[in-house]
This record gives structure tokens, C-alpha cells and sequence, in this order.
């Protein structure tokens, strides 16, 4: 039996009061952690944007939850600054952690870019950390020299190096030589399957996905437009926000498809789940995805899916019951959408395969047999 650990998790974001939707899949693992009987603690250092400094704010809940939150302002441009007045103050919350909860058995990052704090813990109180990688840029090959050799001596001086898909395991351990094992993120349990009533947007096909380029929201809607000109009873519901909104919509308006396209800003938990359990099919247009936890979301409320052949996406739609791949061309995404929405979909078997690879139980007994074998 796997013995029960006391765990610290440094995650990249988490939480904030500027944005109470960033890292949620950081805080799911934590609270199935805990429940597996695990003592967890938070420690979340979340670098504002000059348009969020009055979220600046420390949180310290030590007495009541195990965590501490910093939220701090990060200097425009001067990205290898902002690392290191991150790993500073980091240690310092750690100091104040130890003396308050006691000294962790293992502490769990979240992204090589929050390591470092995680380094001179282990280091000054022989602390081990493991690291799980969710960081799409390796495979984009957008990482500076600086942050390569922050990423080279956070993997190095980890326990056990974990990736959240295979593929972007086999990218870091072609960059790094350092073997990578692939533990997927996990669902969480506001999303599951209930037969729900009809939706105000009619049948609809549903997106959720920041509105920035590397969606490609352009793709999908020019892949929907087509799907109408044989189509004229299902629309489109786009769940998010960001930069290309103004741009998105005009595109909509450009193709006379105002009236059948919906922006609905950004969506809390609970009313993405609702509206997956409305939805007749998820669609996804990025460019790239090192997992795509909204595509686990999506099936586990009973969702088929439409989505690229990139990444680790065909590592989750692996068989023609979760939906189909396409490649990254407008007409492909169209033609996928077209068949898909005509099949029979057995939405209580999506859900039981997504539960059994994803659940808060699943996820957990991995990790846990992680941590017991650490040295």
C-alpha cells in the first residue's frame, strides 16, 4: 500500500483574483490529491499584467488550506527578470510554508519556468521535487537560450521528469535527453454527462478556447461558413476571450453569419459543462495542443469531438467513437464537422471512457505511485 505524503505543488498559475479561471486544472489535481488522503499544500506566485496590478494581492490561507498566493507585477518585456523575482520570492514563501505546515515529503511543479524555487529547496532542506512539463513552446521551438537552460537544469535536478502527453514527452526528451514519463491532466468533476433541455442557441456546435492565434478561431469559422451552405439548422458557440475578438466577429459579419455565430466571453465551470451537455458537437481549431484538457471536459459530458491531427489531440480522440482528426485545412475541418454531426452518438460510453482515463481517482493513483518511488 502506497504510503500517504505530505506534498507541496508549485504551480505556473493558479487561481487569482485577476483571474479566477487561470490553472484550474492545477487546483483539480490538487483537491484529487487530497482526497486520495494525500497533505497538500499551494504555494502560487501568479505574475500580473500592467492592465491587472490592482489584483496585486498575498494571500495567505496556511492555517485554513495549505496555501499562500502571491499575486505580483511582472516587468513588460523582461522576461528572464520576472523568472528570477519569481524564484526569489518563491523561496521565501517556502521558508514561511515549512515553518507554518511542516516540511514537505516531495514538492510537484508545474511548468520548468516555476523550478526554481523548487532547486534551493532541495538543496537547503534535501527536499525532492518532480516536475510535470505542459509547456507547448518546446514543440514550437519558441523557447529563448535563457529559458532552455532554465528548463535544462529544472528537469535535470528533478526526482522524475512527467509530461501530460506522449508527444510532447518524446519533443523534451529529443531536447534534453532526459526520459520523460506521460501522466495526462485530469477532468474535473463538474463535467460529466446529464441529459439536458434545448439550448436558446438551437443545435449548436461548441469552442472553447482563448481568442488568440494559435486557436485559430479563423479556421473554424471559415470551416463553419461551409458547413451552413448545407446546413441552415445548426450555429456556433465560441466560449472565451482575448485580443482577436474585435477580428473574429467582423469575420462573422463578413460572412453574413452574425446571427448564427455566438461569442460568449469568458464562462465559468460550471456553465461550460452545461453548455457541453447542450452542445450536439465540440470543435477545437488550434494549431497545436500539447493535451487539450477542454477536449477530456467535453467528452466526459458525453461530447464527440472534432479536432487537428496535432500534438497530443490524437493521443485523446483515438478512435472514431470520440470524434474524428482532421489536418489543418478549412475544408477538412468542414467535412469532419459534416459527418460527425450526422452519426449516432452514444453519449453515456463517452463519458465511461473519458472517466477512466481522466477521473480524479485515475490521475491521483498515478501520481501517488509516482511519488512513492522517490528516493
Amino acid at each position: 500500500m502506497n504510503k500517504k505524503k505530505h506534498i507541496l505543488v508549485l504551480p505556473v498559475n493558479y487561481p487569482n483574483p485577476a483571474n479566477t479561471m487561470a490553472g484550474t486544472f492545477f487546483r483539480s489535481q490538487v483537491n484529487a490529491l487530497r482526497e486520495s488522503g494525500h497533505t497538500v499544500g499551494v504555494i502560487s506566485f501568479c505574475l500580473l499584467r500592467i492592465s491587472e496590478l490592482k489584483h496585486i494581492s498575498y494571500i495567505d490561507q496556511l492555517e485554513t488550506n495549505n496555501e499562500i498566493q502571491l499575486c505580483f507585477p511582472a516587468v513588460p518585456k523582461l522576461q528572464p527578470l520576472n523568472h528570477k523575482i519569481r524564484t526569489l520570492l518563491t523561496t521565501r514563501l517556502i521558508k514561511q510554508y515549512i515553518k507554518a505546515c511542516g516540511k514537505p515529503d516531495v514538492i510537484h511543479v508545474h511548468v520548468y519556468s516555476a523550478a526554481g524555487a523548487a532547486i534551493w529547496a532541495k538543496e537547503k532542506y534535501g527536499i525532492p521535487y518532480i516536475i510535470t512539463e505542459h509547456y507547448s513552446h518546446f514543440a514550437n521551438n519558441q523557447i529563448t537560450p535563457y529559458f532552455h537552460q532554465v528548463a535544462l537544469r529544472a528537469f535535470k535536478n528533478a526526482s522524475t521528469c512527467l509530461a501530460v502527453s506522449r508527444s510532447l514527452g518524446n519533443t523534451l526528451e529529443h531536447l534534453f535527453d532526459i526520459k520523460f514519463t506521460c501522466v495526462p491532466n485530469i477532468v474535473d468533476k463538474e463535467f460529466t454527462y446529464q441529459p439536458c433541455v434545448s439550448s436558446q442557441y438551437g443545435k449548436f456546435i461548441l469552442n472553447v478556447a482563448s481568442l488568440t492565434k494559435i486557436k485559430n478561431h479563423k479556421r473554424l469559422i471559415n470551416a463553419f461558413e461551409q458547413v451552413t451552405r448545407q446546413n441552415d439548422s445548426v450555429n456556433l458557440v465560441i466560449v472565451g476571450d482575448g485580443p482577436l475578438k474585435n477580428e473574429l466577429q467582423c469575420l462573422a459579419k463578413k460572412l453574413t453569419l452574425e446571427n448564427r455565430i455566438f461569442f460568449l466571453g469568458k464562462k465559468d465551470k460550471t456553465e461550460i459543462a452545461k453548455l457541453m451537455n447542450q452542445a450536439q458537437l465540440f470543435c477545437l481549431s488550434s494549431d497545436y495542443e500539447t493535451f487539450g484538457v477542454v477536449l477530456i471536459e467535453a467528452l466526459s459530458c458525453g461530447l464527440p469531438v472534432v479536432a487537428p491531427n496535432v500534438g497530443g489531440i490524437p493521443e485523446i480522440i483515438n478512435s472514431d467513437e470520440l470524434g474524428i482528426l482532421c489536418n489543418l485545412s478549412e475544408s477538412s475541418m468542414a467535412e469532419s464537422i459534416k459527418i460527425c454531426l450526422k452519426r449516432s452518438i452514444n453519449k453515456k460510453n463517452l463519458m465511461l471512457l473519458a472517466s477512466s482515463k481522466y477521473s480524479h481517482s485515475t490521475i491521483s493513483k498515478a501520481l501517488t505511485e509516482t511519488y512513492s518511488n522517490i528516493e
